[in-house]
């Protein structure tokens, strides 16, 4: 899992994060994200909606998964960022 300095949760930045953000689209998942004024380490929130699967236990396996993929790969990506990841729903289909 992800150190807690790493996540992000409080609804002001996540919003802040939604509005303005930048936008990148994939396959299975696309993604938002903010570059800080001050370089902090990435901050990041995973979004697994309802339409993915309806019962909870499924949904927060995946997110913690993705946490997981997330921490392994995070020192790739260019630090000062907050990213939102939101998982499309037909993502064991593909």
């Amino acid at each position: 899992m992800l150190p807690k300095q790493n996540r992000f949760h409080n609804k002001k930045y996540f919003l802040r994060v939604q509005r303005i953000g930048k936008q990148k689209r994939a396959s299975i998942l696309y993604a938002r994200f903010l570059f800080q004024k001050i370089k902090k380490p990435n901050r990041f929130a995973v979004v697994v909606s309802r339409k993915f699967d309806n019962r909870a236990v499924k949904r927060n396996l995946v997110r913690r998964r993705v946490y997981q993929a997330i921490e392994e790969a995070q020192w790739h990506l260019p630090q000062g960022q907050d990213i939102i990841i939101y998982l499309q729903a037909g993502i064991f289909e593909k």
